[in-house]
């Protein structure tokens, strides 16, 4: 009987153990990504082509290429998303971004952390000069 008692002890505990390290690997981050902020890029200063940009913090990371095309944003793909990425979520801020021709849109509802993430990695792409 001991030895059940201890064996259920040391399952519990690695049980412990791996639910705070997961709970901080899914919030790692989480603070600083929600402050960011965005600055517009004056498109028209940008040549055509493709733009890649990356973002990195906590779970959050991502890498996007941006087309530009008579200075307007035609397309935006992901090439890395983020973890746990909502298809539905990305898209949406893709698309919203595509159709306001900026990148300081409003965040998707409830995703108001992976919205920032993908439009910050979309500022660092047209940031950078060709």
């Amino acid at each position: 009987m001991k030895k059940l008692v201890k064996i259920v002890l040391v399952l519990v505990g690695i049980v412990l153990i791996i639910s705070v390290g997961y709970t901080f690997y899914l919030s790692r981050g989480l603070d600083s990504v929600d402050s960011i902020e965005m600055t517009d890029v004056n498109l028209s200063t940008l040549s055509d082509g493709i733009y890649t940009g990356h973002y990195s913090e906590g779970r959050w990371r991502n890498t996007v290429e941006v087309t530009i095309s008579n200075g307007k944003i035609t397309a935006i793909k992901p090439l890395q998303t983020v973890v746990f990425e909502k298809e539905d979520v990305t898209k949406e801020i893709f698309k919203r971004v595509i159709d306001e021709q900026k990148i300081t849109v409003d965040t998707v509802s409830g995703s108001t952390v992976t919205s920032k993430a993908y439009l910050k990695s979309i500022e660092n792409a047209l940031q950078q000069k060709k």
